[in-house]
């Protein structure tokens, strides 16, 4: 591949990534150290042979479900039968399994785990030691059992009833996920998302029937959903035969199986301000978002994905240096600013480009708000400098290079997340060869026309899309932001970035 008229073509291509596009891009080639199948009745597995650690392996199962597959009457159910994992399987009656796995040396919690959001849940079992065969088959089998064996009795529901309300009590003990919650309608207005964060409804939680969990496991937890990803000191083939034989038992899901479908996020076209206050929280901040589509998922693992990502890495980084630069002066207001871009906070379907704002003490969250934003449209309106943008790709390239010094010993789990963020995400597996050799081709004539042309889309000139989310410490005597001053303070800075003079 010639990466120098791969990277001009894209660049052109980027500019309108549509269906057509997709199918012009060039794809990321894999890193060639993993094996990637698929089994006949669905099941996607990622397996690679790595010696750091020694003698270790991880064990993963991902789910492409998660709360955003409930109905009204099953919110929390998806956290539930995740719990239900270690409370009685096939292979592993009660809790055999915590049992069994204690006996290795590995510890619930620590070693192996579960965990349930929005969109996924995944299960694992890390620090496996691989001297053994008879261990790696055994996590092999508990494997199996989260994929198709849960047995979900009504003894071992009710055991866990109780533990699972004492960790909805601890998990709402956190005064930002309170706020979170009983904001999340206003944040996502005509979406489930605004009804769906993943610790759900203590009420169903506490008297939802043992048959509702049966149902939503049977519906959901399907080959065709999941992936299995083991990362090691394993023998591929070995275990690639192992889970052909084991995993390809699971009967392949009917044509009436209900699909994981999308759930879109809308556009808003008068902004969402949310502004609310607690005794609890530690101190004041503001949000500043701005929704956008995400890449298409047929575009994340082409150029074009890996491009973009570096274009977004490289304009949050340089924004972020000047942020903190401005944070120093003695008149700012702020006294912590940060851009970022990633997922609108729940829901993967929609993005946001951000700035969370801290005030310093004595001045307003709209003076600190606005002076934050105000120094991102100088950024879009004059755009980065070349020398700014050989910094940031000076820096990301010698961190490439200490990787690739370090090829020997990079950790399992770095492998583990590539696995994950391909099957849930579409992201690219590339290797750390090609990804360096890729980035060191970037020229900067042609990426700065991409780098300059983000953070004005991302800003947005208008009102559709914007959301202001504004949480402060409730104190004695306080004023707190309204929906109106934090506009206001939108609107000013803008105008005042656009009549400031050109450049830095």
């Amino acid at each position: 591949m010639n990466l120098k008229k791969t990277f001009m073509a894209v660049a052109t291509l980027l500019c309108v990534a549509t269906t057509m596009v997709a199918q012009q891009m060039p794809p990321v080639p894999a890193d060639p150290e993993f094996r990637v199948g698929r089994l006949e009745n669905g099941m996607t597995y990622y397996l690679r042979h790595n010696n750091w650690p020694e003698n270790r392996a991880e064990f993963y199962i991902a789910q492409r479900v998660g709360s955003i597959q409930e109905d009204d009457n099953q919110r929390g159910l998806a956290h539930f039968v995740e719990h239900m994992a270690f409370h009685g399987s096939k292979h592993f009656k009660g809790n055999e399994v915590q049992r069994w796995f204690a006996k290795v040396g590995l510890k619930l919690g620590r070693d192996f785990n579960s965990y349930t959001s929005v969109d996924r849940t995944v299960y694992n079992v890390s620090n496996v030691p691989t001297t053994r065969q008879s261990v790696l088959d055994s996590c092999l089998l508990f494997l199996y059992d989260c994929a198709d064996g849960l047995l979900l009795e009504s003894e071992e529901i009710e055991k866990e009833r109780w533990m699972l309300h004492e960790g909805w009590r601890h998990m709402h003990a956190s005064v930002q996920l309170r706020m979170l919650e009983r904001n999340l309608p206003a944040l996502y207005p005509n979406s489930k998302y605004g009804h769906r964060i993943p610790s759900g409804s203590i009420e169903i939680i506490d008297k939802c029937q043992p048959q509702l969990l049966r149902d939503f496991y049977k519906k959901w937890y399907r080959p065709d959903n999941q992936a299995l990803i083991i990362v090691g000191d394993i023998d591929v083939d070995q275990t690639e035969k192992k889970i052909k034989d084991l995993f390809s038992q699971i009967a392949t899901p009917g044509p009436d199986a209900a699909q994981v479908v999308e759930e879109a996020v809308p556009d808003n076209a008068e902004p969402i301000v949310v502004v609310d206050k607690d005794k609890e929280m530690a101190l004041s901040y503001v949000s500043f978002m701005v929704k956008s589509d995400p890449l298409p998922r047929p575009l994340r693992a082409t150029m074009a994905g890996l491009i973009q990502n570096h274009v977004i890495n490289a304009v949050t980084s340089m924004l972020n240096d000047r942020l903190t630069e401005a944070a120093k002066k003695a008149d700012c207001p702020f006294v912590q600013a940060s851009a970022s871009y990633g997922t609108y906070l729940l829901s993967s379907p929609k993005d946001q480009f951000s700035i969370d704002v801290v005030a310093k003490e004595g001045q307003s969250i709209e003076a600190a708000m606005k002076a934050a934003i105000i120094e991102a449209h100088k950024a879009a309106q004059s755009g980065f400098s070349e020398a700014e943008y050989k910094l940031y790709k000076d820096k990301y390239t010698s961190q490439l290079e200490n990787r690739q010094a370090q090829k020997d010993k990079q950790h399992n789990s770095s492998f583990v997340n590539q696995c994950l963020d391909n099957f849930l995400e579409g992201h690219a597996m590339p290797s750390i060869d090609f990804e360096h050799q890729a980035i060191t081709q970037l020229q900067p004539k042609v990426i700065m026309p991409k780098i300059n042309q983000l953070l004005p889309e991302k800003l947005g000139k208008d009102y559709s899309n914007l959301v202001v989310l504004n949480f402060n410490q409730e104190k004695k005597g306080a004023v707190y932001p309204t929906r109106e001053s934090l506009l206001a303070a939108i609107k000013e800075a803008r105008r005042s970035a656009h009549d400031a003079p050109m450049g830095r």
